[in-house]
């Protein structure tokens, strides 16, 4: 692969790793607390907030995520050097796509659900929904956060 490609594919996994990371520290620290203190007062209103942040951001995670796995296991595969850090973030975009498929997707489902009265969910099964989500969205949290600093740390060291 030509030295040019693989520094544009580096800065490519970092940027949108960075980006990942970042939003979803936004969730993290920003917009899941503020969540779940409304929650505590207007449960409807905090799972219109929850509703509506997801619809946004979900496409935009989605396709930061898939811009960092593509071009981290890119490197991984064509770059002619043993590439580590590509491999272990690819790995981590890869397995952050799965607990999100598989670990956090019900929980999401039963919030839509609550959200379009489809289920018969009081506001203390509301409010224990958005705070289950929060704590398994730390998860994405950290693992983009892990991602981004390999990549950052074979960015800087390379």
């Amino acid at each position: 692969m030509q030295p040019s490609l693989v520094a544009a594919l580096e800065l490519v996994s970092l940027v949108a790793s960075g980006l990942f990371s970042g939003a979803c520290m936004h969730v993290t620290l920003a917009e899941q607390p503020a969540r779940v203190r409304l929650a505590k007062t207007d449960t409807k209103a905090a799972l219109l907030q929850w509703t509506e942040s997801f619809k946004t951001a979900a496409p935009v995670q989605a396709s930061l995520a898939v811009v960092t796995t593509a071009a981290s296991t890119a490197l991984a595969i064509n770059s002619g050097d043993v590439y580590p850090f590509g491999i272990a973030a690819g790995l981590f975009g890869v397995g952050t796509f799965a607990y999100t498929l598989f670990v956090l997707m019900p929980t999401n489902n039963k919030l839509f659900a609550a959200a379009d009265k489809k289920a018969d969910a009081d506001d203390e099964t509301v409010r224990g929904l958005i705070a289950h989500w929060g704590t398994l969205h730390n998860v994405r949290t950290v693992c983009s956060l892990t991602a981004f600093a390999l990549l950052a740390h074979h960015f800087v060291v390379a």
